[in-house]
């Protein structure tokens, strides 16, 4: 399916840069917390992608929780 189907106008981040992003963003978190477990939360109904990719690219361990908001 291509992205005009699907309803997509344009890009604003293409998936190199973010997955580049992601994993200078785990890079940071391990830093802060050499020691600690730090607790991933993440809002409901577009975080659950990112949050996963994150996940996979920490080197450390991490507890995760949603939140719904409206």
């Amino acid at each position: 399916m291509s992205r005009k189907e699907i309803g997509v106008q344009r890009t604003l981040v293409d998936a190199t840069k973010l997955a580049h992003r992601i994993d200078e963003l785990a890079r940071e978190v391990d830093s802060w917390y050499p020691t600690e477990t730090p607790i991933l939360v993440g809002v409901l109904n577009g975080a659950a992608v990112f949050m996963t990719e994150l996940m996979q690219a920490l080197s450390i361990p991490v507890t995760v929780d949603f939140m719904a908001v409206s």
